[in-house]
């Protein structure tokens, strides 16, 4: 396969299915009991509201977890920034980012890296029918390109 060919491949063919789905109104110590039994390769988490996917917990997210409020709110921050409570995540909602911007199976790996790179993106989801379908890893990109 040359490299015109690799760019017009659907991104089905490289997009990953390992990921879990968990509810948007888990509690964070629920989703972080899961999250720590899992594989590294599963560490990809995808929320739904219901049915509905609604986007993906990044691992930059995952940050607000080990946040201590105690170091935040000392008389310096405080004064200075005041201190948002709402930033502390209570459920997987609270730590989702939303994917507004999605691909569907019948797009192109050159589509998936063209979003990615306009972007700055890591990750793009693949949906269909409202359901989460797999994730374009931007290492997968890489990972294939490896083969032509």
């Amino acid at each position: 396969m040359n490299i015109e060919s690799y760019k017009k491949t659907l991104v089905t063919k490289i997009m990953t299915k390992q990921y879990i789905e968990v509810q948007k109104d888990m509690s964070v110590n629920a989703f972080l009991d899961r999250f720590h039994k899992l594989k590294n390769k599963q560490r990809i988490i995808a929320v739904y509201d219901k049915d509905k996917f609604i986007g993906i917990i990044e691992p930059l997210n995952l940050i607000k977890l080990l946040v201590n409020i105690k170091n935040i709110a000392d008389e310096h921050i405080l004064n200075i920034h005041g201190v948002d409570f709402s930033f502390f995540p209570k459920t997987v909602n609270d730590l989702v980012t939303r994917h507004q911007l999605t691909l569907t199976g019948k797009e192109t790996i050159q589509r998936a890296a063209t979003i990615m790179l306009k972007r700055n993106l890591t990750r793009l989801a693949v949906v269909q029918n409202g359901k989460l379908i797999g994730i374009v890893k931007a290492s997968s990109l890489f990972d294939n390109l490896k083969e032509i």
